[in-house]
Protein backbone atom coordinates (compact mmCIF):
# COMPACT_ATOMS: atom_id res chain seq x y z
CA UNK A 1 0.00 0.00 0.00
CA UNK A 2 3.00 2.34 0.45
CA UNK A 3 3.52 2.75 -3.36
CA UNK A 4 -0.78 4.37 -2.89
CA UNK A 5 0.29 6.73 -0.49
CA UNK A 6 3.28 7.69 -1.86
CA UNK A 7 1.82 8.69 -5.43
CA UNK A 8 -1.75 10.16 -4.00
CA UNK A 9 0.16 12.26 -1.78
CA UNK A 10 2.22 13.56 -4.39
CA UNK A 11 0.60 13.17 -7.32
CA UNK A 12 -3.28 13.58 -6.37
CA UNK A 13 -3.75 15.09 -3.03
CA UNK A 14 -7.19 16.36 -1.84
CA UNK A 15 -10.26 14.23 -0.52
CA UNK A 16 -12.32 11.74 -2.33
CA UNK A 17 -14.61 12.92 -4.24
CA UNK A 18 -16.99 9.47 -3.98
CA UNK A 19 -18.59 9.63 -0.40
CA UNK A 20 -19.39 6.24 0.01
CA UNK A 21 -17.11 3.71 1.26
CA UNK A 22 -16.06 0.91 -0.99
CA UNK A 23 -16.73 -2.89 -0.41
CA UNK A 24 -13.54 -4.27 1.25
CA UNK A 25 -13.19 -7.17 -1.64
CA UNK A 26 -13.10 -4.28 -3.79
CA UNK A 27 -11.12 -5.73 -6.88
CA UNK A 28 -11.99 -3.74 -10.30
CA UNK A 29 -12.46 -0.27 -11.11
CA UNK A 30 -13.94 0.74 -14.70
CA UNK A 31 -13.53 4.77 -15.19
CA UNK A 32 -14.98 6.57 -18.21
CA UNK A 33 -13.98 10.27 -18.92
CA UNK A 34 -17.18 11.91 -20.24
CA UNK A 35 -17.58 14.84 -22.30
CA UNK A 36 -20.89 16.11 -23.98
CA UNK A 37 -21.69 12.31 -24.74
CA UNK A 38 -24.92 11.66 -26.18
CA UNK A 39 -24.43 7.40 -25.78
CA UNK A 40 -23.03 7.47 -22.50
CA UNK A 41 -26.36 5.33 -21.37
CA UNK A 42 -25.76 2.84 -23.89
CA UNK A 43 -22.09 2.12 -22.68
CA UNK A 44 -23.25 2.02 -18.83
CA UNK A 45 -25.81 -0.93 -19.96
CA UNK A 46 -22.69 -2.59 -21.66
CA UNK A 47 -21.10 -2.92 -18.60
CA UNK A 48 -24.40 -3.37 -16.87
CA UNK A 49 -25.01 -6.48 -18.69
CA UNK A 50 -21.11 -7.79 -18.15
CA UNK A 51 -21.06 -10.64 -16.21
CA UNK A 52 -19.99 -10.44 -12.45
CA UNK A 53 -16.46 -11.70 -11.86
CA UNK A 54 -15.87 -12.96 -8.19
CA UNK A 55 -14.87 -9.65 -6.61
CA UNK A 56 -16.73 -6.63 -6.34
CA UNK A 57 -16.65 -3.66 -9.11
CA UNK A 58 -17.18 -0.44 -9.36
CA UNK A 59 -17.66 2.05 -12.65
CA UNK A 60 -16.42 5.67 -11.98
CA UNK A 61 -17.94 8.10 -14.70
CA UNK A 62 -16.15 11.30 -14.91
CA UNK A 63 -18.52 13.66 -16.24
CA UNK A 64 -16.27 16.83 -17.42
CA UNK A 65 -16.41 20.36 -19.02
CA UNK A 66 -13.72 23.26 -19.51
CA UNK A 67 -14.33 26.66 -17.38
CA UNK A 68 -15.15 28.18 -20.68
CA UNK A 69 -17.59 25.80 -22.17
CA UNK A 70 -20.85 27.61 -23.59
CA UNK A 71 -23.87 28.09 -21.84
CA UNK A 72 -25.59 25.43 -23.96
CA UNK A 73 -23.40 22.65 -23.67
CA UNK A 74 -22.88 23.33 -19.78
CA UNK A 75 -27.01 22.97 -19.80
CA UNK A 76 -26.42 19.43 -21.57
CA UNK A 77 -23.36 18.44 -19.54
CA UNK A 78 -25.68 19.33 -16.18
CA UNK A 79 -28.65 17.55 -17.66
CA UNK A 80 -26.38 14.67 -18.54
CA UNK A 81 -25.13 14.81 -15.15
CA UNK A 82 -28.30 14.11 -13.36
CA UNK A 83 -29.42 11.67 -15.72
CA UNK A 84 -26.19 9.60 -14.87
CA UNK A 85 -26.29 9.70 -11.42
CA UNK A 86 -30.09 8.84 -11.18
CA UNK A 87 -29.55 5.57 -13.87
CA UNK A 88 -26.42 4.62 -11.76
CA UNK A 89 -28.74 5.07 -8.16
CA UNK A 90 -31.04 2.33 -10.63
CA UNK A 91 -28.75 0.03 -11.23
CA UNK A 92 -25.92 0.14 -8.34
CA UNK A 93 -25.60 -3.30 -6.62
CA UNK A 94 -23.42 -4.63 -3.74
CA UNK A 95 -21.31 -6.58 -6.21
CA UNK A 96 -21.42 -3.63 -9.27
CA UNK A 97 -21.42 0.14 -8.38
CA UNK A 98 -22.10 3.04 -9.97
CA UNK A 99 -20.29 6.44 -9.54
CA UNK A 100 -21.08 9.74 -11.48
CA UNK A 101 -18.73 12.65 -10.92
CA UNK A 102 -19.06 15.93 -11.56
CA UNK A 103 -15.46 17.71 -12.83
CA UNK A 104 -17.06 20.70 -14.53
CA UNK A 105 -15.21 23.87 -14.97
CA UNK A 106 -11.70 22.37 -15.59
CA UNK A 107 -9.34 25.60 -16.24
CA UNK A 108 -9.10 25.65 -20.32
CA UNK A 109 -5.04 24.54 -19.85
CA UNK A 110 -5.50 21.09 -17.96
CA UNK A 111 -9.63 20.86 -19.89
CA UNK A 112 -9.44 17.27 -21.63
CA UNK A 113 -9.55 13.63 -21.78
CA UNK A 114 -6.11 13.33 -20.19
CA UNK A 115 -7.03 14.96 -16.53
CA UNK A 116 -10.76 13.81 -17.15
CA UNK A 117 -9.22 9.83 -17.26
CA UNK A 118 -6.58 11.24 -14.22
CA UNK A 119 -9.03 12.12 -12.23
CA UNK A 120 -11.41 9.08 -12.65
CA UNK A 121 -8.31 6.82 -12.17
CA UNK A 122 -6.77 8.92 -9.27
CA UNK A 123 -10.34 8.54 -7.97
CA UNK A 124 -10.20 4.75 -8.55
CA UNK A 125 -6.75 4.95 -6.42
CA UNK A 126 -8.79 6.18 -3.12
CA UNK A 127 -10.92 4.18 -3.40
CA UNK A 128 -8.96 0.82 -2.87
CA UNK A 129 -6.79 2.40 -0.58
CA UNK A 130 -9.83 2.88 1.40
CA UNK A 131 -10.40 -0.51 0.72
CA UNK A 132 -7.51 -1.83 1.87
CA UNK A 133 -7.36 -3.52 -1.38
CA UNK A 134 -3.13 -3.59 -2.51
CA UNK A 135 -3.40 -5.10 -5.45
CA UNK A 136 -6.30 -4.01 -7.77
CA UNK A 137 -7.13 -3.60 -11.34
CA UNK A 138 -7.49 -0.05 -13.29
CA UNK A 139 -9.64 -0.29 -16.54
CA UNK A 140 -9.63 2.14 -18.78
CA UNK A 141 -12.67 2.65 -20.79
CA UNK A 142 -14.40 5.49 -22.64
CA UNK A 143 -17.91 6.93 -23.20
CA UNK A 144 -19.16 5.74 -26.70
CA UNK A 145 -17.99 2.07 -26.10
CA UNK A 146 -19.30 -0.93 -25.47
CA UNK A 147 -17.76 -4.14 -24.39
CA UNK A 148 -18.87 -8.16 -24.70
CA UNK A 149 -20.68 -9.48 -21.87
CA UNK A 150 -17.48 -11.98 -20.14
CA UNK A 151 -15.69 -8.34 -20.17
CA UNK A 152 -14.90 -8.19 -16.59
CA UNK A 153 -14.13 -11.86 -16.02
CA UNK A 154 -12.31 -12.33 -18.76
CA UNK A 155 -10.32 -8.95 -17.26
CA UNK A 156 -10.30 -10.61 -14.10
CA UNK A 157 -9.35 -14.59 -15.76
CA UNK A 158 -6.19 -12.43 -17.20
CA UNK A 159 -4.67 -11.22 -14.10
CA UNK A 160 -5.15 -14.50 -12.18
CA UNK A 161 -3.33 -16.67 -14.98
CA UNK A 162 -0.69 -13.55 -15.60
CA UNK A 163 0.16 -12.79 -12.07
CA UNK A 164 3.29 -10.56 -12.69
CA UNK A 165 1.61 -8.66 -15.63
CA UNK A 166 1.42 -4.85 -15.02
CA UNK A 167 -1.10 -4.35 -18.03
CA UNK A 168 -2.66 -5.60 -20.46
CA UNK A 169 -4.40 -3.85 -24.01
CA UNK A 170 -7.37 -5.32 -24.42
CA UNK A 171 -8.65 -6.57 -28.04
CA UNK A 172 -10.87 -3.84 -30.26
CA UNK A 173 -12.94 -3.97 -32.77
CA UNK A 174 -14.17 -0.82 -34.31
CA UNK A 175 -17.35 -1.79 -36.18
CA UNK A 176 -17.96 -1.77 -39.96
CA UNK A 177 -21.19 -1.37 -40.72
CA UNK A 178 -24.26 -0.45 -39.17
CA UNK A 179 -27.27 2.00 -39.68
CA UNK A 180 -25.67 4.02 -36.57
CA UNK A 181 -23.35 5.99 -39.20
CA UNK A 182 -23.12 6.66 -42.53
CA UNK A 183 -21.29 4.39 -45.25
CA UNK A 184 -18.22 6.93 -45.52
CA UNK A 185 -17.84 6.50 -41.40
CA UNK A 186 -17.58 2.81 -41.68
CA UNK A 187 -15.57 2.78 -44.60
CA UNK A 188 -13.17 5.96 -43.52
CA UNK A 189 -12.86 3.26 -39.65
CA UNK A 190 -12.04 0.30 -41.94
CA UNK A 191 -8.95 1.83 -43.25
CA UNK A 192 -7.88 3.77 -40.07
CA UNK A 193 -7.97 0.33 -38.14
CA UNK A 194 -6.17 -1.25 -40.85
CA UNK A 195 -3.51 1.39 -40.46
CA UNK A 196 -3.19 0.78 -36.60
CA UNK A 197 -2.90 -3.02 -36.96
CA UNK A 198 -0.38 -2.65 -40.29
CA UNK A 199 1.54 -0.15 -38.14
CA UNK A 200 2.06 -2.54 -35.32
CA UNK A 201 2.15 -5.80 -37.18
CA UNK A 202 5.01 -4.39 -38.93
CA UNK A 203 6.80 -3.03 -35.75
CA UNK A 204 6.43 -6.94 -34.40
CA UNK A 205 7.79 -8.01 -37.60
CA UNK A 206 11.03 -5.76 -37.06
CA UNK A 207 12.75 -7.29 -33.90
CA UNK A 208 10.92 -4.90 -31.36
CA UNK A 209 9.18 -6.81 -28.62
CA UNK A 210 7.32 -4.35 -26.87
CA UNK A 211 4.70 -3.06 -29.44
CA UNK A 212 1.09 -3.11 -28.64
CA UNK A 213 -2.00 -1.25 -28.94
CA UNK A 214 -2.54 1.90 -27.64
CA UNK A 215 -6.35 2.43 -27.44
CA UNK A 216 -7.75 4.76 -24.33
CA UNK A 217 -10.93 2.88 -24.37
CA UNK A 218 -9.40 -0.84 -24.31
CA UNK A 219 -6.32 -1.29 -21.93
CA UNK A 220 -6.35 -2.43 -17.49
CA UNK A 221 -2.99 -1.74 -15.65
CA UNK A 222 -2.79 -3.04 -11.68
CA UNK A 223 -3.11 0.16 -9.26
CA UNK A 224 0.31 -0.29 -7.56
CA UNK A 225 2.02 -0.21 -11.12
CA UNK A 226 -0.01 2.75 -12.00
CA UNK A 227 1.15 4.53 -8.92
CA UNK A 228 4.99 3.28 -9.31
CA UNK A 229 4.69 4.93 -12.73
CA UNK A 230 3.45 8.56 -11.67
CA UNK A 231 -0.28 7.79 -12.84
CA UNK A 232 -1.93 9.35 -15.70
CA UNK A 233 -1.19 12.06 -17.62
CA UNK A 234 -3.46 15.20 -18.49
CA UNK A 235 -2.61 15.53 -22.30
CA UNK A 236 -5.31 16.79 -24.57
CA UNK A 237 -5.31 13.60 -26.63
CA UNK A 238 -3.00 11.03 -26.91
CA UNK A 239 -2.51 10.15 -23.27
CA UNK A 240 -2.93 6.91 -23.88
CA UNK A 241 0.05 6.61 -25.95
CA UNK A 242 2.13 8.30 -23.26
CA UNK A 243 1.20 6.43 -20.09
CA UNK A 244 0.97 3.05 -21.76
CA UNK A 245 4.79 3.55 -23.12
CA UNK A 246 6.01 3.67 -19.13
CA UNK A 247 4.45 0.07 -18.98
CA UNK A 248 5.58 -1.31 -22.35
CA UNK A 249 9.25 -0.48 -21.37
CA UNK A 250 8.86 -2.40 -18.37
CA UNK A 251 8.65 -5.58 -20.08
CA UNK A 252 5.94 -6.91 -18.34
CA UNK A 253 2.94 -5.84 -20.31
CA UNK A 254 0.66 -8.12 -22.38
CA UNK A 255 -2.35 -8.95 -24.26
CA UNK A 256 -5.98 -9.84 -23.69
CA UNK A 257 -7.35 -11.55 -26.03
CA UNK A 258 -10.59 -13.57 -24.99
CA UNK A 259 -12.98 -10.70 -24.70
CA UNK A 260 -13.85 -7.66 -27.09
CA UNK A 261 -13.89 -4.01 -26.62
CA UNK A 262 -16.06 -1.91 -29.38
CA UNK A 263 -14.71 1.93 -29.72
CA UNK A 264 -16.70 4.23 -31.47
CA UNK A 265 -16.18 4.84 -35.30
CA UNK A 266 -17.78 8.41 -35.35
CA UNK A 267 -15.69 11.37 -36.74
CA UNK A 268 -14.71 14.18 -33.36
CA UNK A 269 -13.33 17.77 -33.11
CA UNK A 270 -12.62 17.37 -29.59
CA UNK A 271 -9.37 16.47 -29.85
CA UNK A 272 -6.24 17.34 -31.83
CA UNK A 273 -5.41 14.07 -33.15
CA UNK A 274 -6.17 10.45 -32.56
CA UNK A 275 -9.28 8.44 -34.01
CA UNK A 276 -11.97 10.90 -34.17
CA UNK A 277 -10.02 13.58 -35.74
CA UNK A 278 -8.25 11.26 -38.01
CA UNK A 279 -12.02 9.70 -39.32
CA UNK A 280 -13.04 13.48 -39.47
CA UNK A 281 -10.23 14.54 -42.11
CA UNK A 282 -11.04 11.37 -44.06
CA UNK A 283 -14.57 12.34 -44.03
CA UNK A 284 -13.64 16.50 -45.09
CA UNK A 285 -10.81 14.94 -47.76
CA UNK A 286 -12.93 11.99 -49.16
CA UNK A 287 -9.76 10.39 -50.10
CA UNK A 288 -8.60 6.83 -49.04
CA UNK A 289 -6.50 6.93 -46.35
CA UNK A 290 -2.51 6.64 -46.49
CA UNK A 291 -0.02 5.16 -44.33
CA UNK A 292 4.00 4.82 -44.01
CA UNK A 293 6.15 3.46 -46.01
CA UNK A 294 6.53 -0.30 -45.99
CA UNK A 295 10.46 0.47 -46.72
CA UNK A 296 10.48 2.31 -42.84
CA UNK A 297 9.90 -1.24 -41.20
CA UNK A 298 12.60 -2.50 -42.95
CA UNK A 299 14.87 -0.07 -41.99
CA UNK A 300 13.65 -0.73 -38.47
CA UNK A 301 14.62 -4.14 -38.80
CA UNK A 302 17.72 -3.33 -39.94
CA UNK A 303 18.18 -1.30 -36.91
CA UNK A 304 17.35 -3.88 -34.03
CA UNK A 305 19.12 -6.78 -36.01
CA UNK A 306 22.13 -4.32 -35.34
CA UNK A 307 21.59 -4.13 -31.53
CA UNK A 308 24.00 -7.61 -30.61
CA UNK A 309 26.11 -6.44 -32.98
CA UNK A 310 26.51 -3.00 -31.19
CA UNK A 311 27.41 -4.65 -28.10
CA UNK A 312 30.33 -6.55 -29.25
CA UNK A 313 31.45 -3.57 -31.38
CA UNK A 314 31.88 -1.34 -28.33
CA UNK A 315 33.44 -3.77 -25.80
CA UNK A 316 36.44 -4.39 -28.86
CA UNK A 317 36.28 -0.90 -30.01
CA UNK A 318 35.45 1.34 -27.20
CA UNK A 319 32.75 2.73 -30.18
CA UNK A 320 30.21 1.73 -33.22
CA UNK A 321 29.59 2.18 -36.31
CA UNK A 322 26.28 2.90 -37.82
CA UNK A 323 27.39 3.58 -41.53
CA UNK A 324 25.40 0.23 -42.86
CA UNK A 325 22.26 1.85 -41.53
CA UNK A 326 20.08 3.58 -44.37
CA UNK A 327 21.15 6.99 -44.57
CA UNK A 328 17.27 8.20 -43.32
CA UNK A 329 18.26 6.12 -40.31
CA UNK A 330 21.26 7.57 -39.92
CA UNK A 331 20.25 11.32 -40.32
CA UNK A 332 17.32 10.33 -37.73
CA UNK A 333 19.98 8.91 -35.16
CA UNK A 334 22.16 11.91 -35.00
CA UNK A 335 19.44 14.27 -34.29
CA UNK A 336 19.39 11.80 -31.34
CA UNK A 337 22.83 11.97 -30.25
CA UNK A 338 22.34 8.17 -30.68
CA UNK A 339 25.80 7.39 -30.35
CA UNK A 340 26.80 9.34 -27.25
CA UNK A 341 23.18 7.64 -25.94
CA UNK A 342 24.44 4.30 -27.36
CA UNK A 343 28.22 4.44 -24.59
CA UNK A 344 25.98 4.98 -21.89
CA UNK A 345 23.40 2.34 -22.68
CA UNK A 346 26.68 0.07 -22.57
CA UNK A 347 28.04 1.09 -20.00
CA UNK A 348 25.37 1.07 -17.84
CA UNK A 349 24.76 -2.99 -19.33
CA UNK A 350 26.28 -5.83 -17.87
CA UNK A 351 25.65 -7.94 -20.74
CA UNK A 352 24.57 -8.34 -24.22
CA UNK A 353 21.27 -9.05 -23.57
CA UNK A 354 21.25 -6.67 -20.84
CA UNK A 355 21.98 -4.07 -23.82
CA UNK A 356 19.63 -5.43 -25.73
CA UNK A 357 16.49 -4.60 -23.52
CA UNK A 358 18.04 -1.47 -22.79
CA UNK A 359 18.50 -0.46 -26.83
CA UNK A 360 14.52 -1.57 -26.84
CA UNK A 361 13.63 0.83 -23.89
CA UNK A 362 16.09 3.36 -25.42
CA UNK A 363 14.53 3.40 -29.27
CA UNK A 364 10.87 2.42 -27.86
CA UNK A 365 7.12 3.16 -29.34
CA UNK A 366 7.47 6.48 -29.20
CA UNK A 367 10.82 7.49 -30.72
CA UNK A 368 9.66 4.79 -33.59
CA UNK A 369 6.89 7.07 -34.22
CA UNK A 370 9.25 9.92 -34.18
CA UNK A 371 11.11 7.87 -37.09
CA UNK A 372 8.06 6.94 -39.19
CA UNK A 373 7.17 10.27 -39.79
CA UNK A 374 10.85 11.65 -40.50
CA UNK A 375 11.38 8.95 -42.71
CA UNK A 376 8.22 10.50 -44.90
CA UNK A 377 10.62 13.15 -46.10
CA UNK A 378 12.37 9.62 -48.08
CA UNK A 379 9.47 7.44 -48.46
CA UNK A 380 6.29 9.32 -48.67
CA UNK A 381 3.10 7.34 -47.24
CA UNK A 382 1.48 4.98 -49.56
CA UNK A 383 -2.20 4.07 -49.67
CA UNK A 384 -3.37 1.82 -46.46
CA UNK A 385 -4.58 -1.00 -48.90
CA UNK A 386 -1.12 -1.26 -50.80
CA UNK A 387 0.54 -1.08 -47.37
CA UNK A 388 -1.47 -3.53 -45.93
CA UNK A 389 -0.85 -6.03 -49.14
CA UNK A 390 2.47 -5.29 -48.50
CA UNK A 391 3.20 -6.42 -45.01
CA UNK A 392 1.13 -8.88 -45.44
CA UNK A 393 3.35 -10.31 -47.90
CA UNK A 394 6.33 -9.72 -45.72
CA UNK A 395 4.45 -11.00 -42.30
CA UNK A 396 3.48 -14.53 -43.94
CA UNK A 397 0.48 -14.02 -43.78
CA UNK A 398 -2.46 -15.26 -46.38
CA UNK A 399 -3.63 -12.37 -48.78
CA UNK A 400 -4.34 -11.43 -52.65
CA UNK A 401 -3.97 -8.79 -54.68
CA UNK A 402 -8.05 -9.23 -54.71
CA UNK A 403 -8.64 -8.82 -50.94
CA UNK A 404 -10.52 -5.58 -50.12
CA UNK A 405 -9.36 -3.11 -47.21
CA UNK A 406 -11.90 -4.56 -45.29
CA UNK A 407 -10.73 -8.50 -45.94
CA UNK A 408 -7.44 -7.41 -45.25
CA UNK A 409 -8.69 -5.89 -42.10
CA UNK A 410 -10.61 -9.04 -40.74
CA UNK A 411 -7.09 -10.70 -41.71
CA UNK A 412 -5.29 -8.97 -39.21
CA UNK A 413 -8.07 -9.52 -36.92
CA UNK A 414 -7.65 -13.09 -37.08
CA UNK A 415 -3.68 -12.96 -36.48
CA UNK A 416 -4.30 -10.65 -33.60
CA UNK A 417 -6.95 -13.47 -31.97
CA UNK A 418 -4.22 -16.49 -33.32
CA UNK A 419 -7.02 -17.36 -35.48
CA UNK A 420 -5.80 -19.43 -38.55
CA UNK A 421 -7.61 -18.35 -42.18
CA UNK A 422 -9.05 -22.32 -42.27
CA UNK A 423 -11.36 -21.20 -38.52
Amino acid sequence: MEAIRTYLTKHAPGDSLIVSEPEKELKYIVVIPSYLETRLEESLVSLFDASLPTMPVEIIVVINWPEDESGENIRLSRETLISAREWARQHSSEKKQFHVIDAGFIPRKKAGVGYARKTGLDEAVRRFLRAGQHNGILISFDADTRCETNYLEAIENHFLLNPYADGCSIYFEHPMKGDAYSPEVYRAIVQYELHMRCYLHAIRHSGFPNAFYTVGSAFAVRANSYCRQGGMNTRKAGEDFYFLQKFFDLGNFTDLLSTRVVPSPRPSLRVPFGTGKAIDQLLKSRDSLKSYNPETYSILAGFFALAPKMYEQIKNSGNTDLKGLHPCLQEYLTELDFEEEILEIYRNSGSQDTFVKRVHRYFNMFRILKFAKHARNTFPDLPVALCAKAIMETTGMAGSKEMSEMDMLLEFRRKDKGISVQQ
